[in-house]
């Protein structure tokens, strides 16, 4: 039986984190709260829900760190950057034993991940020490070993890689091996120079490509193998051109769509169903018709100088309105977010926010243009607000600013860019780390952002 005074904190701890709720205008998210921390005898599982609504992945939760006091804390941060509150930042530099390099492996379209370090000899890199970047520095994975990792796999909970001629999933957690494909087996080598092979992996398929003709010197066509998780080949289709590959998945189903000059087709993967293909007629090619793919849809677009769409496929056979189809065809991978209400905002050119329908809510001025030197990056912050970042070449600094989804401008501060390349990632205390490189050291420094302020 809990004491008097543990009933009296314990009331008192649920009235601040209600206050914290209805500060950010999030009724909804209160009350659930509100019911679980009365009735649950798990609040782990409940804290770890509601982080997850945040916009946090699994591995990243994986901490130390009561999930409690997380969620206060990051409720603290989401109300001082509702009040304009000047976020502080702190300089960290990364040590490292001499003749060491870092390499920085970051999720391709998330930001609330726990990027991936591997440290290794800049003589040799078959040998790695595998670290997390989270909390503020470098927690050690796994030392001396031959894993050279790739990039990070379902929802950042595993890592794909090399090892020991073979290509690897392991899930972060506890460093186990999900899946493994022998080259030997798929390609009848153990050559190491991998990257001269034509392969993909996705939700553990991995897909072999061959290129031959089916006549000789015909046009080329591609055989594509499938194989599992235990390196058995589960079947095969042919495809006539030699295109891109993209894949896709929707309510636990994966596709794979191939995309030539010509032809467009999609497969099923679990399947190996064909479930979509078109070719190009001769009115098609005679107009300069082409096909793009983005985010599970194929577009057939128009050769003029400003290319619009004429018709459009989602491969899986769901129905996208016009507007939000439009909206995904000027999205381009790793210059984009995406909040969990549909809504996003695009910077491959002028930085631009849209609502779920489609609909282009502001564009702002802010443009990347590389060859003018004009450098752009965003990202989303706990699913309720979404950060710039624009830097000149030539400029020591570069400009953060913190907007509401409505894209109303929240907070700014200059970074300490110091000409160097860099990434971003919000750890699990909330905090927006900058992971500053350089060609000749690989990871030099962090700069880490509390949006909270400075606190008394």
């Amino acid at each position: 039986m809990a004491s008097s005074a543990d009933r009296v904190f314990h009331t008192l701890e649920l009235a601040q984190q209600i206050v914290y709720e209805l500060e950010i205008k999030d009724l909804f998210k209160a009350l659930p709260i509100t019911k679980a921390l009365w009735t649950s005898n798990a609040p782990d599982y409940i804290w770890r829900e509601h982080l997850s609504r945040l916009g946090f992945l699994d591995y990243a939760l994986q901490t130390s760190y009561c999930l409690r006091t997380l969620y206060l804390r990051i409720s603290q941060t989401i109300d001082a950057i509702n009040h304009g509150v000047n976020p502080v930042s702190t300089l960290r530099k990364v040590e490292k034993p001499e003749g060491q390099y870092d390499f920085v492996i970051t999720a391709f379209e998330e930001d609330m991940d726990a990027p991936l370090v591997s440290r290794t000899s800049n003589q040799d890199f078959s040998i790695n020490d595998i670290y997390v970047l989270n909390e503020g520095g470098l927690q050690l994975l796994c030392k001396n070993n031959a894993f050279q990792p790739i990039k990070h796999m379902l929802r950042c909970s595993s890592v794909l890689g090399y090892e020991n001629n073979s290509i690897v999933i392991r899930r972060l957690a506890d460093w186990s091996v999900t899946a493994r494909f022998d080259l030997c087996t798929i390609f009848g080598t153990d050559n190491p120079n991998i990257a001269a092979l034509r392969w993909g992996i996705h939700e553990g398929y991995f897909i072999r490509e061959k290129l031959f003709q089916k006549q000789r010197r015909g046009n080329l066509h591609t055989l594509f193998e499938i194989w599992d998780k235990q390196a058995s080949k589960r079947g095969e289709f042919s495809y006539p051109g030699n295109g891109g590959k993209y894949f896709y998945s929707r309510l636990g189903r994966h596709y794979m769509t191939a995309v030539s000059v010509f032809h467009a087709r999609t497969w099923n993967l679990d399947s190996l169903e064909l479930v979509f293909q078109y070719t190009l007629s001769d009115e098609d090619r005679d107009e300069q018709r082409y096909f793009k793919y983005r985010e599970g849809i194929v577009f057939l677009c128009d050769g003029s100088d400003i290319p619009t769409f004429e018709r459009y496929w989602p491969v899986d056979g769901r129905q996208v309105p016009r507007k939000r189809a439009e909206m995904i065809r000027v999205s381009r991978p790793g210059s984009m977010r995406e909040f969990s209400d549909g809504s996003r905002i695009l910077w491959s050119k002028w930085l631009t926010l849209y609502n779920s329908e489609g609909d282009k809510v502001r564009r702002f001025d802010l443009k990347q243009n590389w060859s003018e030197g004009c450098y752009l990056n965003g990202g989303i912050l706990f699913d309720q607000f979404f950060y710039s970042i624009f830097h000149f070449e030539e400029s020591s600094c570069a400009s953060l600013i913190v907007y509401s989804k409505t894209g109303d401008e929240l907070t700014s501060m200059l970074l300490d860019r110091q000409g160097r390349s860099f990434t971003c990632s919000v750890d699990v205390l909330g905090r927006l780390v900058i992971a500053y490189e350089t060609n000749e050291l690989g990871l030099d420094e962090l700069e880490i952002i509390d949006f909270r302020g400075i606190l008394d």
